[in-house]
């Protein structure tokens, strides 16, 4: 929803700027705020997705596929 949402409004995606500079975090941060007021409730967790991104990353580094990461 959020993404679709952003891509509507003409705005950056979440993944260009999750681990950005500061600035591309607080402009997500913004958006979402924005986001939120016009659909009227929060529905994800950025700390999350961060984390998720870091474990997707740390798995390619390894060499790991995402099937063989997730031990199916």
């Amino acid at each position: 929803k959020f993404s679709a949402w952003l891509q509507r409004e003409g705005r950056e995606s979440i993944v260009s700027r999750l681990t950005g500079t500061d600035q591309q975090q607080q402009s997500l941060q913004k958006d979402y705020q924005d986001f939120t007021e016009d659909m009227g409730k929060h529905t994800i967790s950025f700390k999350r997705l961060r984390q998720y991104q870091q474990v997707v990353e740390a798995n390619a580094a390894s060499g790991l596929s995402p099937e063989q990461a997730s031990g199916r």
